[in-house]
């Protein structure tokens, strides 16, 4: 009788351990938010407004755009995305908006971001391939993949080209 109870609670355990690891892998928000993105690009070879600092706004239904200078370093700024889910659901909008493209590879923890508008993680040709994409959701690295990182109401998502944050 024993045996069989040990047995019986255990593999409920093992059950109840693989849910929750479903349920922290899917991750998503589960209800669209508002939120703003910025996409940090610093002095890699952007080609939408290189060097400077961009913001778009929707303004009635139409997005524009304003432009300042910003010390040859690319910022882009996405004020109020709406019906998001997840920080690649704000990413992949704001590329439709501004006309840059986005690649990702597919993994087992979820979507990697590999490239936004042609700057790739780890290119040679910038920083001796130093630098990759990041992302910070209210001002904290994420721990998950960017279209499993839930987000809610008001989120700030942040997309950075830069060092590693465990190699500084």
């Amino acid at each position: 009788m024993r045996k069989s109870t040990t047995i019986l609670t255990t593999a409920v355990l093992v059950i109840v351990m693989g849910l929750l690891l479903v349920v922290y892998l899917q991750g998503n928000a589960s209800e669209p938010v508002s939120g703003d993105m910025t996409i940090e690009l610093y002095d890699a070879p952007a080609t939408i407004h290189r060097g400077n600092l961009t913001v778009w706004t929707n303004d009635g239904g139409k997005w524009t755009y304003t432009t300042t200078a910003n010390g040859g370093n690319t910022t882009w700024v996405f004020k109020g995305l709406t019906n998001m889910t997840s920080s690649y659901d704000m990413l992949t909008a704001a590329a439709s908006i501004a006309g840059f493209t986005v690649e990702v590879d597919s993994q087992v923890q979820g979507l990697l971001v590999t490239a936004i508008d042609g700057i790739e993680n780890n290119d040679p040709d910038i920083s001796n391939g130093e630098r990759a994409w990041q992302f910070l959701v209210d001002e904290q690295y994420a721990n998950r993949a960017c279209n499993k990182y839930p987000l809610t109401e008001g989120s700030e998502v942040v997309w950075k080209y830069m060092p590693n944050q465990y190699d500084l």
